[in-house]
This record gives structure tokens, sequence and C-alpha cells, in this order.
């Protein structure tokens, strides 16, 4: 159904690579390492919390076209019987 939300999750896992630690950093960097650190963090937390908002929403969006197609259908149905 959705695509979006496996490929969040991959993303979110993802970020894992670019967590580097204080001594990677070495220093001259050291004080920005905890900034960049923190920016990691949160955008993995963020990634992780849209995963599931994105099914939802995509699950929202399958069910409104299912309806609609329903409702098509139905319609065509109704046209079919009415005398020419």
């Amino acid at each position: 159904m959705s695509e979006v939300a496996p490929t969040l999750g991959l993303a979110a896992t993802s970020i894992d690579e670019l967590k580097y630690t204080a001594v990677q950093f070495g220093p001259l960097f050291a004080l920005m390492w905890s900034e960049y650190s923190q920016a990691a963090n949160f955008l993995q937390n963020r990634l992780e919390e849209a995963k599931p908002a994105a099914e939802q929403l995509g699950n929202a969006l399958y069910s409104a076209a299912a309806s609609f197609r329903q409702q098509e259908h139905d319609q065509s149905k109704k046209l079919e019987k009415i005398p020419e």
C-alpha cells in the first residue's frame, strides 16, 4: 500500500552510519560534536515518528480511493438501468 513508511524507516536507520563519536571528531571539533549528535538524534527521532503517520495517511488515501471507485461503479450500474 504505502511505500513511504518503510522508506522513512530506512532513512532513520541510515542515520546511524552518520553518528560519530567525540573521538572521531577529534579535539579540534569537540565543541561541534555535541550539536552534531543532537541534530542527528533529532532527525532520526522525527523520521521514526513520521513512519506511523505516513502509514495512516497512505491507508486513508487508499480507503478514500477505494470508496470513490465503488461509488463510481455503483453510479455507472444505475445509469445502465436508465432506459434510452
